[in-house]
């Protein structure tokens, strides 16, 4: 599987969060035809647990992007938190485009004469580039994530992955998925894989990003964990420690069940807009990280 031209694919499917089923729909029937043994949950509303074999770890991955919801008179609503650029168009679920407009409150409207029904879904338009090592388009948040999971499913004898919903806006899907994990395949180790914003102290292509804190604190005994498999195998990594902002972690952090979660990804620029930019180096590093962290599923932990 090429990685990049997955990566594409999925950027072009329209997902905005709590309306994500075109993209499940497509991952049903990928997971259904190129690994066909593998089990796939769908007990929760737009979410994939898909396992094979006998993991140990379970790697998060969210399948909802930003994006606008027709409210009424043409005012469009936030899902999410879209960064909107000058001139930015916007197009439906079947592809139809739009420009909008905004007042001095921010406040975003559809510019169109067509009329749409209360609670048409908009996203960015895609539009995928390719550089020498880096590739820009919108909603590489999170796609890279499901691409990279997608990759280490067809290269795994034992895995399980969650593809969530809802996380860019209300949240939610991966905590009612907790209680399937734990439970029914007792899973107790989570990663999420997932993008970052490019800061003063996290850079793209300076490889990998583990967090020690946002808005949440992940497990310690996990952090260091995957900080000493990171070490040993030679992945260059980054530490990010911020005050805000979170991510699937925070649901499992919320649910009654005591799986240690933790968070590791890469560096996005222009995070949440229609140009957002993640280097390819980084891809690769993480997908050798996520890698080696699944090959730890064939011992106790």
């Amino acid at each position: 599987m090429n990685l990049i031209n997955n990566i594409e694919k999925l950027c072009s499917i329209h997902a905005p969060s709590g309306f994500e089923s075109m993209l499940i729909e497509y991952l049903i029937g990928w997971f259904a035809n190129f690994i066909p043994n593998a089990v796939i949950d769908k007990t929760i509303n737009n979410t994939l647990l898909i396992i094979k074999g006998q993991p140990k770890v379970v790697f998060i991955a969210h399948a909802d992007s930003v994006g606008f919801i027709l409210q009424y008179n043409n005012k469009l609503l936030a899902l999410g938190s879209p960064e909107v650029f000058e001139k930015t168009k916007l197009r439906t679920i079947d592809n139809f485009e739009v420009d909008i407009e905004s007042d001095q409150d921010e406040n975003y409207y559809l510019k169109s004469n067509k009329t749409f029904e209360r609670g048409t879904t908009f996203t960015f338009i895609p539009h995928f580039i390719e550089y020498e090592n880096t590739i820009q388009s919108p909603y590489l948040d999170n796609r890279v994530g499901i691409a990279l999971l997608m990759q280490l499913a067809l290269e795994s004898e034992h895995f399980c992955i969650v593809i969530s919903s809802n996380e860019e806006s209300c949240g939610g899907s991966i905590e009612k998925t907790s209680r399937i994990l734990y439970e029914k395949y007792e899973i107790c180790k989570s990663v999420i894989v997932d993008t970052t914003f490019h800061t003063e102290g996290i850079r793209m292509g300076d490889g990998v990003v583990l967090s020690l804190k946002d808005k949440y604190l992940p497990s310690e005994r996990w952090v260091s964990v995957v900080k000493n498999i990171l070490q040993k195998n030679n992945i260059p990594y980054q530490l990010e420690v911020e005050d805000v902002g979170s991510s699937d972690g925070a649901y499992i952090h919320k649910s009654p069940y005591p799986i240690d979660w933790c968070f590791l990804g890469i560096a996005c620029l222009n995070n949440h807009s229609e140009k957002e930019i993640v280097n390819i180096d980084d891809l690769n590093y993480l997908y050798d990280a996520i890698n080696y962290i699944n090959k730890i599923n064939m011992f106790n932990l």
